[in-house]
């Protein structure tokens, strides 16, 4: 990479970060720090319920400061009372966390571990966000640029619907005409156009917008021919609550 026009930078030069044995950030920007803050407290006022005695400590291996996301595992450990004879509950859990356009924390538990990426120890804080987000919507991380996402929600950008798809059952607006499916039990797929399911997965085409039902607030709005995608979420134990996530 041009430093400018009669430079070059040193290809040997040592990262601007640092992991440690495990692959985890040594250190990371204050608003992260922050950021890790609110997902730890939000854990403990989760996990505690008011008895017992836990730990609860969270390692970053990625981040977006810029939209406020990061890539975290997160180790709890609970007792039934402060006896070492006490058997001890060990849990841990990979996720993408963050904060909503509104101020809320949101967790997503993930299937892969960010650790188990051969790459891990080279890869710059930014990039495993952007690996992340490529295994929780199944595409290439070359491709994430094209998505319309909100949260669990994404619209995926195709040329063209399978021929055989079929007509998916959803509700009519009587007055406009426009097409309503429900997804996540708490938002509304509204579409002027098409929408089409296909060996299980779901196509609109035309104007699409997704509804929050209990806000009414527009989430995400696009026109085209998109594949809709649910983020693939991993199982989330009962004390990181669900009520985070988006």
């Amino acid at each position: 990479m041009y430093n400018d026009g009669n430079s070059y930078s040193n290809h040997n030069a040592k990262p601007a970060f640092a992991r440690d044995g495990y692959g985890a950030l040594v250190s990371y920007p204050a608003g992260v720090k922050a950021l890790v803050e609110q997902v730890r407290d939000a854990v403990w006022a989760t996990g505690m319920r008011g008895c017992g005695y836990e730990s609860c400590s969270i390692e970053v291996y990625g981040y977006d400061e810029a939209h406020s996301l990061a890539v975290v595992k997160i180790y709890r450990a609970w007792r039934k009372d402060a006896s070492w004879a006490t058997e001890t509950e060990i849990s841990t859990v990979y996720a993408m966390v963050g904060i909503t356009d509104d101020g809320q924390v949101f967790s997503h538990p993930m299937i892969s571990s960010a650790r188990c990426n051969p790459r891990l120890r080279e890869m710059e804080p930014e990039a495993v966000v952007r690996w992340a987000e490529s295994k929780i919507f199944g595409v290439p991380v070359d491709r994430l640029g094209t998505l319309i996402q909100r949260g669990d929600i994404t619209l995926v950008p195709v040329c063209d619907i399978p021929q055989d798809a079929t007509p998916s059952p959803h509700a009519i607006q009587r007055a406009t005409g426009v097409r309503v499916l429900t997804l996540c039990d708490n938002h509304d797929l509204q579409v002027n156009g098409e929408i089409l399911r296909h060996q299980g997965s779901l196509y609109v085409k035309g104007m699409v917008e997704v509804v929050h039902a209990k806000h009414a607030r527009r989430v995400l709005a696009g026109e085209g021919t998109f594949e809709i995608v649910m983020g693939i979420r991993a199982d989330s134990p009962a004390w990181l609550d669900p009520a985070c996530a988006i």
